[in-house]
């Protein structure tokens, strides 16, 4: 199970990166929804056990509870419902 949750940090860590060169808005909403794809995908591997270990729990920490107000989940899936409703035709 441990290899699992690094694999997801390692993927989401990439996914992370390049967001930060995206050029377009397609392929800036598609790593965003992929981002949030891992972070689903960590919050449902991980168990109380995992959150012992503290480098598990610091990035759960990091992710899923808010510092100043809101979680990063909560920002990422803002983004993408922003710029779901900017495509509406009206």
């Amino acid at each position: 199970m441990k290899f699992k949750i690094d694999d997801i940090l390692r993927c989401l860590e990439d996914a992370k990166e390049r967001l930060l060169v995206v050029n377009d808005t397609f392929h800036y909403v598609s790593t965003l929804v992929e981002i949030r794809a891992w972070m689903d995908e960590l919050a449902h591997v991980l168990t109380v056990g995992d959150l012992s270990n503290a480098k598990y729990e610091r990035v759960y920490r990091e992710i899923f509870c808010p510092e100043g107000g809101i979680s990063d989940y909560d920002r990422v899936c803002n983004s993408i419902e922003e710029y779901a409703l900017d495509d509406l035709p009206f």
